[in-house]
């Protein structure tokens, strides 16, 4: 049979292609929970609006054999340049395509040739927040030789399994910081029966976290972003726990009953990612954020359903303190781009790389200087 390629837009989803490619999810080499159906159908309802977003498939007598979102832009390094990437909106925080175990080199030579083609007049492909294991396995493409550039490498916390969870803590703490952790959870005791517990995200919880974001800093503009200061970004996410699919699930400290800390953990294969967490801020001295992801550190080390190269993703920013402090391990990500075979387009991708790094160099330049940096 032969191999095919073709975009998708988000009306021409029905439930036949949905079976095609929930099948695919469940069978991916890289598990990517934001790219399975529920996911991502709310993402392309809620936060493409203009509908520029397509799913890129490719697919083999009916078996979807790889997917991604892609969108095409225009302009890289103020060069007029047209390509394709993978289109990564805010709160989805993996961009790894979903590939079908086995299939992973047809998959590159079917894309090879089909980008060749110049899609929709695209002179390279981006793929956005993959991994390093993702972008030395995509930078195989195949085909004519064809030009490739790391761009935005970041480390953010990770946390791979094999120890218990009292070493883990001795060893990313001092014996001071445990007793301080012990203490606080003790106080926060006395304020109420203070207990975990995990399950589905129930409107009533996720209508909980948005209340308790919008709540605090979060909810400041000058400080943070929180959802439901955007109408389309509430709706995603409300569309998105309601159409979760098993594996995701809450992870709630409760005080005398009631929600203070939240904790949104999307499972994947033996993998765990951290996608949403708040914390109610009037019991701010007392470490909730901090005391429910301790228990979810505990529990990710009792677990025991992680295999060889599964890990936890905390999915935060290269530089959260918290994660940082807690999980001592780092999973590398960027964006990997690649050219088309055309000798013009190499070259133009590499000059557009050299442009970047130029200005990125003069622009650090520029900022020691202005304060006074070495």
């Amino acid at each position: 049979m032969t191999i095919t390629v073709r975009m998708i837009s988000k009306a021409e989803i029905t439930p036949s292609l949905r079976g095609a490619w929930r099948d695919l999810a469940d069978k991916a080499l890289w598990p990517n929970p934001f790219f399975r159906p529920g996911m991502l159908e709310a993402a392309l309802i809620h936060l493409d609006p203009t509908g520029t977003v397509h799913l890129l498939v490719v697919e083999e007598g009916g078996e979807w054999l790889a997917l991604m979102p892609v969108r095409r832009r225009r302009g890289i390094a103020k060069l007029p340049l047209a390509y394709l990437k993978i289109w990564q909106p805010p709160h989805m925080y993996n961009g790894t395509p979903l590939v079908r175990r086995g299939a992973l080199k047809p998959v590159r030579s079917a894309l090879a040739a089909w980008l060749d083609g110049r899609p929709l007049g695209a002179r390279f492909f981006r793929l956005t927040a993959v991994t390093e294991e993702v972008a030395a396995a995509w930078a195989h493409l195949g085909g004519s030789p064809r030009t490739y550039v790391q761009q935005r490498v970041r480390c953010r916390a990770c946390l791979v399994p094999g120890t218990t969870f009292d070493d883990h803590l001795s060893a990313r703490y001092s014996g001071k910081k445990r007793k301080q952790f012990r203490r606080l959870a003790k106080r926060l005791g006395e304020e109420g029966e203070m207990r975990f517990d995990e399950g589905p995200p129930t409107p009533a919880l996720i209508e909980t976290y948005l209340t308790l974001e919008a709540a605090g800093w979060k909810g400041v503009k000058s400080e943070g972003h929180a959802l439901l200061s955007d109408p389309n970004e509430a709706a995603f996410f409300r569309a998105a726990m309601a159409t979760a699919e098993e594996g995701t699930s809450v992870l709630t400290l409760r005080l005398s009953g009631a929600p203070i800390a939240l904790l949104i953990i999307l499972r994947h294969g033996g993998g765990w990612s951290l996608f949403k967490t708040t914390y109610d801020e009037a019991y701010g001295p007392y470490s909730p954020g901090v005391q429910l992801l301790l228990e979810a550190t505990r529990r990710f080390l009792i677990a025991g359903d992680a295999g060889e190269g599964d890990l936890y993703d905390s999915c935060a920013k290269p530089d959260h303190t918290v994660m940082n402090g807690m999980w001592e391990q780092r999973l590398v990500v960027m964006d990997l781009e690649m050219s088309t075979g055309a000798v013009i387009d190499r070259m133009a991708l590499a000059l557009a790389a050299q442009l970047g790094a130029m200005r990125h160099r003069l622009t650090t330049m520029i900022k020691k200087r202005t304060h006074g940096l070495p």
